[in-house]
């Protein structure tokens, strides 16, 4: 039996070893390229350790860009701004030699940053699992499924077969942080608690353009508050 654990799970992991288990982590402790960069596009990407494919282009929107009282970010999938793509489609050759140079078979976010007006690549990181459902949602396709079979060696020659290509797909989805503080009669978190609150989960939502995903998203978190 193989099992999978994260990085969070390493005595756990190791526990199972001994009891005989084949164990595979997905570790998201791997190096960094520690660049600074504002809010801006992300290429995200899954490689088998010898190709590298590209599902989309996410955005992170400020929430303080959307309306008074959003907390934290929304981010965006795909987003299929012509001239971004085309930006990005340039680099696509450095993005693969860069993802390929972290060593591992995995998903990643190669997060990019402008400069001189450009767009060039800033830091490459393991995807999060919000990152992850987001894209699942908006692909219909487990990503979770891709990660697991490209951690046990399989090509993504094998594993992309029925994985649709999400700029063709007309829907744009959003994804944002929840918060209790409304169910809790709570309005100002960090006076009640004397730190500022975590969210307790994400909403996610869609709409044939970004205006109509953001008006989803917000009727959908009149009672959760985001």
């Amino acid at each position: 039996m193989i099992v999978f654990t994260t990085y969070h799970d390493y005595r756990l992991g190791q526990k199972l070893v001994q009891d005989g288990y084949q164990v595979i982590q997905i570790n998201n402790s791997l190096p960094r390229e520690q660049i600074k960069t504002n809010d801006s596009p992300a290429v995200e990407v899954i490689t088998d350790g010898t190709d590298v494919t590209i599902f989309g282009v996410s955005e992170i929107i400020a929430g303080n860009n959307l309306r008074g009282n959003v907390r934290g970010a929304v981010q965006v999938f795909p987003i299929r701004d012509k001239a971004e793509n085309q930006a990005i489609t340039a680099l696509h050759a450095e993005i693969k030699q860069r993802v390929l140079a972290m060593g591992a078979p995995g998903l990643y976010t190669v997060r990019l940053a402008i400069a001189d007006t450009a767009l060039q690549l800033a830091t490459i990181e393991p995807m999060s699992i919000a990152t992850m459902a987001l894209i699942s949602k908006a692909s219909g396709s487990s990503v979770t499924r891709l990660l697991l079979h490209v951690k046990l060696g399989e090509a993504l020659t094998k594993v992309m077969y029925d994985y649709p290509d999400v700029n063709r797909l007309k829907p744009v989805y959003v994804q944002a942080n929840t918060f209790p503080y409304n169910h809790l009669q709570i309005y100002d978190e960090v006076e009640a608690t004397g730190e500022p609150g975590h969210a307790t989960g994400t909403v996610i939502a869609h709409g044939d353009t970004l205006k109509a995903a953001l008006t989803a998203l917000n009727q959908g978190n009149e009672d959760t508050d985001f």
